[in-house]
């Protein structure tokens, strides 16, 4: 393109790779949650010990109001093959993320109370990587994935997009 300078060609190629780097990242970030939801089915279980149970709760906005997030916090610890872990997924579906409004703090807090400290849970964790765990298994895909997902393709787009104006000549 005429029109376009050579530094400016530069740019918009540097930008395209930072995007497209970035949508590969959050692409990965999205389908790994999905992934590992799907893989928790079939993951062994042992016996572990909840260490703290609490809700958090954190201000986010929406448009133009300011809510408060709730969401049950919790952190376990297990031993698998001698080993100790410690844990603070509960499961990966959505509900476990929390959710804003007095309604989000009372499923928050049923469930900090459903794990209390100090009470026995089963803890179901990754055999090739113990460190990954969760209370509940499986569960529903999160819409995070899906978000993350077609945020992911949007980024994609705008590096080809980039791409095309740096690198077309006219």
């Amino acid at each position: 393109m005429a029109g376009i300078s050579l530094g400016n060609r530069i740019g918009l190629a540097l930008l395209g790779l930072v995007l497209l780097g970035m949508s590969g990242v959050m692409i990965w970030m999205a389908n790994r949650t999905a992934l590992l939801a799907r893989a928790s089915r079939a993951w062994p279980s042992v016996e572990g010990t909840v260490a703290s149970s609490s809700i958090s709760s954190t201000w986010v906005r929406q448009g133009r109001i300011t809510l408060m997030h709730y969401a049950p916090a919790l952190q376990y610890s297990f031993v698998v093959d001698g080993k100790p872990y410690t844990g603070t997924r509960i499961g990966f579906s959505d509900e476990w993320l929390g959710a804003p409004g007095d309604g989000a703090k009372a499923r928050a807090e049923a469930n900090a109370a459903r794990w209390s400290s100090g009470s026995t849970v089963q803890v179901f964790y990754d055999p090739a990587d113990p460190s990954e765990s969760a209370l509940v298994a499986g569960g529903e895909i999160p819409f995070t994935a899906f978000s993350g997902n077609f945020v992911g393709v949007l980024m994609a787009v705008g590096a080809i997009v980039c791409a095309y104006f740096a690198l077309a000549r006219r």
